[in-house]
């Protein structure tokens, strides 16, 4: 029979082994990858084993993510403006976005905690799965240079980086259409009209229209207003993402 020792570095050589199989890349320094996956909690716990936690990784996995996503927004045939160029960079590289990827592979599983992060959700907590996500492409950046890391980097945030092409990677359509007010003082503001309250109390659905002005551009629907807000805001950041896109193609 393995004993703990024994079993330990077993699961945590098939952790590796997974995460090298989701990222479609080969680690030849697997130090690198076990501190990617390692969080300061278990380092905490388990000091003389002489692990290294996370932290640092992702402090330069965060640079790479940015150098690679910049490059790739400013490579794009339309002539993304400034603005944009930023605001889709941040909607790409940000907390949520990393934990959904990190998801998408499934990070939490292979992640090393200490008992108590581990009995406390640690795997399934977004902050941990992004750090652990910036601290892996830093992995690699070290191992295999700025061309594997490139490729890992961009495979892996394919998805997200296409719905931020075209305007649905937003975790908060309201506010960026307040920011899209602020940045463009000559156009009239947003405001949100409660209109309706279908069905009854404990199992009720608001409308809520989006207006500019006299003009209502949207209507949206959900179980509370906030979520009705968002969903008529959806439409119309959609609209505008369009319209942008569209007006740069003719430029």
């Amino acid at each position: 029979m393995q004993n703990s020792s024994q079993s330990s570095i077993s699961d945590l050589a098939g952790a590796c082994s997974r995460v090298e199989t989701q990222l479609a890349y080969h680690f030849r320094n697997q130090q690198l990858l076990v501190s990617a996956l390692t969080h300061r909690s278990y380092v905490y716990e388990h000091q003389q084993e002489h692990s290294f936690d996370n932290e640092r990784l992702e402090f330069l996995g965060d640079a790479v993510l940015g150098l690679v996503i910049g490059d790739a927004l400013f490579q794009e045939d339309r002539r993304l403006p400034e603005g944009q160029l930023s605001r889709l960079r941040a909607a790409i590289v940000c907390e949520p976005t990393l934990a959904r990827a990190a998801a998408a592979i499934n990070l939490g599983s292979s992640l090393r905690f200490g008992k108590g992060e581990g009995r406390h959700g640690g795997a399934d907590k977004p902050s941990n799965l992004s750090n652990a996500m910036e601290a892996i492409f830093a992995a690699v950046y070290l191992d295999g240079g700025f061309a594997a890391a490139k490729q890992v980097v961009l495979r892996t945030m394919s998805p997200y980086y296409q719905e931020a092409l075209t305007g649905d990677l937003v975790y908060d359509y309201k506010t960026s259409l307040l920011e899209y007010s602020q940045a463009h003082p000559e156009q009239e503001a947003f405001r949100f009209l409660p209109t309706e309250q279908i069905g009854p109390m404990h199992d009720c659905e608001f409308v809520v229209k989006l207006f500019q002005g006299a003009n209502c551009l949207a209507s949206g629907r959900g179980r509370s207003k906030k979520q009705a807000e968002q969903a008529a805001a959806r439409q119309v950041w959609l609209q505008l993402n369009q319209e942008a896109a569209e007006g740069s193609r003719v430029n």
